[in-house]
């Protein structure tokens, strides 16, 4: 009885064999897609009767291969880090892609979480190296959140810190649900209208001179605020100790910096944030004409990237551009207490837009100033003081959000500055106002804004 059950056994065993050699050796890539003219099975059977696996690392090499030489802005070693990482099944998809003519950049980003840029700086090791490029959590939903606000001043003797000291703390100089939006969202952006230090003197002959104690820097942390501008008319209101010493200040808080330095280059760099795997590029730019005292950098001097003659400004926007997949461009520009932007800041803004940026924001003017869209990217010319003084005035704060394709949407999300106190506007009627404020000072009445705040092109 045992001698028949083994013999049963054996008769099945050869016939699961054989049947499974048949299946493997009939296998082949479906004649309808473009791989199979390229990938041919290699599965068979060793003989323990156990699945071979696919020589992987020969796959990756030949894809790689027939796809650089089919996309010329794709590179062999870029390609072959990405199979070996995220596997061949990636570069199948992409060279299937390719074959059809449904191939676009962005696929990269759906099949492996990082766009190519990204990608390439994770190859080269530049996110774990190099001190520009901050790698910051993203959101559960896939969506990046950038929010933007304008002018800040803690300058010590000034108005608003003199109310501040007044107060139980920062609860009660922003409204709750403002400094939640500001800690919220992945990337938070100000200007910083002054200059952390303690010492340095004061610019002789200049009105108003800025300088905060570096201990303040705490309550930037506290806004969430995640990078500033330094290409302002105060950042060197002290000199140059006050000026260095604000770079160091904002360095040990963790908060970035761009548009000025120990030299043009510098002052140049751009500031790089990869959240959810896309990265972004802050760039910023001031105006320095003699009346500001505010030096222009040159190649072996220290100051702002100057914006006012257009080609250092347009250059760092290229650069910044060519390593990033978003490029945000701020301006310090425009007439001071004018809601009309100039042709002047046109010319620029459009200008930075041509040479790569997808979003151009600015201040100075300390009002709200206008917007529009120029190549379908939004510029608002000045969001004006958001918390500066005590005067009453309107403000706001602009968040941009890049949803899980890649699509940026605007929304303003309108405050009112007044006694000190920045407060988030929810009554529609209020919040209405400001609204037909920033559309009646757009040219040609260019933008619309919804009552969500989302900012459209007018119809």
């Amino acid at each position: 009885m045992k001698n028949v059950k083994a013999s049963s056994l054996i008769i099945t065993l050869l016939l699961i064999i054989l049947s499974g050699a048949a299946i493997f050796a009939i296998y082949r890539v479906p004649e309808s897609n473009p791989l199979s003219q390229e990938i041919e099975s290699v599965s068979g059977l060793t003989e323990d009767g156990t699945e071979a696996k696919a020589d992987e690392s020969t796959k990756i090499s030949e894809l790689a291969e027939k796809i650089a030489a089919d996309e010329d802005s794709l590179s062999v070693e870029m390609l072959t880090y990405c199979g070996e990482n995220f596997g061949a099944a990636v570069l199948e998809s992409v060279f299937s892609a390719i074959g059809d003519g449904t191939y676009t950049s962005d696929m990269w980003h759906t099949l492996t979480g990082n766009t190519p840029i990204v990608i390439s700086d994770m190859m080269s090791g530049a996110i774990k190296n190099d001190k520009s490029i901050h790698l910051l959590d993203g959101s559960d939903d896939g969506n990046i959140e950038i929010g933007f606000v304008g002018d800040i001043n803690l300058a010590d003797s000034w108005n608003l810190m003199q109310h501040y000291k007044t107060t139980a703390g920062l609860s009660e100089c922003l409204s709750p649900e403002l400094i939640k939006m500001m800690n919220d969202v992945n990337i938070m952006f100000a200007n910083n209208e002054f200059a952390f230090s303690a010492g340095g003197e004061a610019q002789k002959g200049k009105s108003y001179t800025f300088r905060s104690d570096p201990k303040n820097v705490s309550i930037l942390r506290d806004l969430g605020i995640d990078i500033v501008s330094t290409a302002n008319n105060h950042i060197y209101d002290y000199g140059s100790e006050a000026f260095n010493d604000t770079f160091d200040t904002l360095d040990k808080a963790g908060i970035a910096h761009v548009g000025a330095g120990k030299s043009l280059d510098e002052a140049s760099a751009a500031s790089y944030f990869i959240v959810n795997g896309r990265k972004i590029a802050f760039v910023a730019a001031g105006e320095t004409y003699p009346q500001y005292r505010t030096p222009a950098a040159k190649k072996d001097k220290e100051g702002i990237l100057p914006v006012e003659t257009k080609t250092e400004a347009v250059a760092a926007v290229k650069a910044a551009a060519a390593k990033s997949d978003y490029v945000i461009m701020y301006a310090h520009w425009g007439y001071e207490n004018l809601s009309w932007y100039s042709d002047e800041q046109v010319d620029l803004a459009r200008a930075f837009i041509d040479a790569g940026a997808d979003f151009v924001v600015g201040s100075h003017p300390h009002v709200l100033q206008g917007m529009e869209f120029y190549k379908d990217k939004l510029i608002a010319y000045s969001l004006g003081n958001f918390w500066f003084n005590t005067k009453t005035m309107n403000t706001g704060l602009l968040k941009l959000t890049i949803d899980k394709g890649g699509n940026i949407t605007p929304v303003f999300h309108p405050c009112l500055q007044s006694g000190g106190v920045t407060t988030l506007l929810t009554d529609g009627k209020e919040k209405e106002k400001v609204f037909y404020f920033v559309e009646s000072h757009s040219r040609n009445w260019g933008i619309d804004i919804k009552d969500d705040g989302i900012i459209t092109k007018a119809k």
